[in-house]
């Protein structure tokens, strides 16, 4: 049923392991693994210096859930469970993350049009809302060239390990820098304006279904598919008790 072994689907879930299987073949934001109890806020500063904000996040998160803000000790001891294993990274003020849809097929890997993911930030936890197709566009062209550069170096790799169909990679970007943050094997919150933009340009084409042709043929059947994105989405919890 288009389905992944279940091994490799785990790795990807975890997002240390999947972190450090790929540090060798693209950059990776500077990170430790440790328990909560084996660290505090004084001692991140000390580790990286320069920085005094951290994203503190754990092995199996989605949607911000199970990433966290830190910025005190306060924050530290608030959010941080001493027997939770996280992830701990110098948080980048105006950052921008990219994230890209890709399809493995047995003998290739398809790129389509990457987005800028929106987020907002609580006290405490981040918060994912939507995705902007345009904004990418508009990052310099430096960057939109090594996020789609990294995208296809990930793409080769999980190909090698037997992985097929859709995935969504995320990245970070500083400056013109950027780094691989993690992988979502499954389909993202934005497919659907992928497939307005394959509507919009009337090509008879769905993401599921290019997923759906990745396990039944070797190379994609639906070429070609030069389509552009021109839509972003912003959600949101509305709740009738403040209004």
């Amino acid at each position: 049923i288009c389905q992944n072994e279940y091994d490799l689907i785990e790795l990807l879930e975890d997002k240390h392991r999947t972190r450090k299987w790929l540090s060798s073949c693209v950059p990776v934001w500077p990170y430790i693994v440790s328990l909560g109890k084996e660290l505090d806020y004084d001692t991140l500063c000390r580790k990286f210096p320069q920085y005094t904000e951290f994203v503190v996040q754990e092995a199996y998160s989605c949607g911000g859930s199970g990433t966290y803000f830190v910025a005190s000790s306060k924050d530290y001891g608030k959010n941080i469970l001493g027997e939770i294993a996280y992830s701990f990274s110098p948080y980048i003020k105006n950052s921008v993350s990219p994230n890209i849809h890709i399809i493995i097929y047995n003998d290739e890997v398809l790129l389509l049009p990457p987005s800028v993911q929106l987020f907002s930030s609580g006290e405490e936890r981040f918060h994912y809302h939507g995705a902007d197709y345009v904004m990418f566009t508009q990052l310099p062209e430096s960057t939109i060239q090594k996020v789609y550069q990294y995208a296809r170096l990930i793409g080769e790799r999980l190909r090698f390990s037997g992985y097929r169909g859709v995935c969504g990679i995320d990245f970070l970007c500083e400056n013109t820098e950027v780094y691989f943050m993690e992988i979502n094997a499954r389909f993202q919150s934005s497919s659907f304006l992928i497939n307005r933009a394959f509507r919009d340009a009337s090509i008879a084409c769905s993401v599921q279904e290019l997923h759906r042709d990745a396990f039944l043929h070797r190379t994609c059947s639906y070429h070609p598919l030069g389509i552009s994105v021109e839509y972003s989405f912003w959600g949101y919890s509305y709740d009738p008790r403040l209004h």
